[in-house]
């Protein structure tokens, strides 16, 4: 499938943004934070001084972070963006 590249971006071939808060723990493919996970080219995003307890309680104190964290990776050039 033909793909457009109409310029407006620093990079391209990038499919996917994931977005990942500021945690440093090891991570090993199969984990969405390993970019060997995926078949095809990612780009990460990374939300910093996210409070994790916002995720596991669903809270949308500091919904802004995440949205403008998508907003920037949708800026840079990917087509979907997922959370991890």
């Amino acid at each position: 499938m033909p793909q457009f590249i109409f310029g407006g971006t620093v990079n391209y071939g990038q499919v996917a943004g994931i977005l990942m808060l500021d945690s440093t723990i090891p991570r090993i493919p199969g984990d969405p934070g390993h970019a060997e996970t995926f078949d095809f080219p990612v780009r990460y995003g990374v939300i910093r001084d996210f409070p994790f307890e916002d995720l596991i309680e669903i809270r949308k104190d500091n919904i802004d972070q995440v949205i403008q964290a998508a907003i920037d990776l949708q800026t840079e050039g990917v087509n979907f963006v997922a959370i991890r």
